[in-house]
């Protein structure tokens, strides 16, 4: 799936934003960028080279 996000976004909101658009609960998601896992939730998009 694809998504607009911000560059200030934070793993958090993004997971509330899909939860809220794709029906999947926050603590059912596993989010992988660039071969890592995005565990932390309040790590800014930014931070992780997300634009």
């Amino acid at each position: 799936h694809e998504m607009s996000v911000y560059c200030s976004d934070t793993v958090g909101q993004l997971k509330e934003r899909i939860q809220e658009a794709h029906g999947v609960p926050v603590d059912h998601q596993v989010l992988v960028y660039a071969g890592q896992q995005l565990q932390d939730m309040n790590k800014v998009l930014g931070d992780c080279n997300i634009q």
